[in-house]
């Protein structure tokens, strides 16, 4: 599968096959919908047996990574154009996110929806027109509040999806979009950490991936602000004080070192004293 990937993120020839990839991303997510082709007329085939669904891409934790790969290939290949696919592909994106069940119990479901937060940021930032990118962002941040952490009737692993979808999409989304619910949502993911804590320890196991998801969001977030306050100290530095200090002005003149020892060695010794 990686050297076909591999294609898939430079082959210069493929803006023809774009539509056809968007439509079979969208026909494997939607396969648990449609019964198998010996059940289509909704009778029984001719050995007698009911109608199969097929089988949902959701039920395989490998089928989801590997679809979710496909779309990241294509989406990284700087030679094609998605625009005009989007609104077919994302909402499939944001299934991986906020579906209740991917793969099998005890499967690592989580990496799946990290990598589906991820790739939703690698499809915006595909869209050329930076306003459009921003319109693109603050629909699927209200798509995921509406539709995953803010939905009590929700299952807690779609409340982490969409926690890790609305921080892949920058800390300008974080500090719009999450922090201002963290103010109703922490009592209720607190309620769910402390009544849980016998009765199901698998729910309160998914409250503290929550739970963490939150502080990794916020503390990226505030790291990201000190990072900006210093950069903004350094392209505005205070030019009156750094002049005042190379000269040794400073209306009372400079420090003396030697003498400032020697007083905070007479205070030590009255100390002793």
């Amino acid at each position: 599968l990686g050297p076909v990937l591999a294609s898939l993120r430079s082959d210069p020839g493929l803006q023809p096959l774009v539509p056809y990839f968007a439509s079979f991303v969208v026909k494997q997510a939607r396969a648990a919908k449609a019964p198998s082709a010996s059940g289509a007329s909704g009778t029984p085939s001719s050995g007698g047996a009911a109608p199969q669904k097929a089988k949902s891409v959701y039920a395989s934790l490998g089928a989801c990574q590997a679809l979710l790969d496909l779309v990241q290939s294509l989406v990284a290949n700087p030679h094609l154009s998605w625009e005009r696919y989007l609104h077919q592909v994302l909402p499939v994106v944001i299934s991986f996110l906020v579906r209740k069940n991917l793969g099998r119990a005890g499967e690592d479901h989580w990496k799946v929806r990290r990598q589906a937060g991820r790739l939703l940021a690698e499809m915006c930032a595909k869209l050329e027109d930076e306003r459009s990118c921003v319109d693109l962002q603050t629909r699927i941040a209200r798509t995921l509040v509406t539709g995953g952490l803010m939905d009590a009737g929700k299952a807690l692993t779609s409340h982490f999806g969409a926690i890790v979808g609305i921080a892949c999409l920058g800390d300008l989304v974080t500090e719009n979009v999450l922090v201002p619910h963290l103010s109703t949502y922490m009592p209720c993911l607190g309620e769910a950490l402390t009544s849980s804590q016998a009765a199901n320890p698998l729910q309160q196991y998914e409250a503290y991936r929550c739970l963490e998801a939150i502080l990794v969001a916020v503390g990226t977030l505030l790291h990201a602000s000190e990072y900006n306050t210093l950069l903004r100290c350094r392209k505005e530095p205070a030019a009156p004080l750094i002049a005042s200090l190379r000269s040794g002005g400073g209306g009372g003149g400079g420090v003396n070192p030697t003498s400032e020892a020697e007083a905070a060695g007479g205070g030590n010794s009255a100390a002793g004293a």
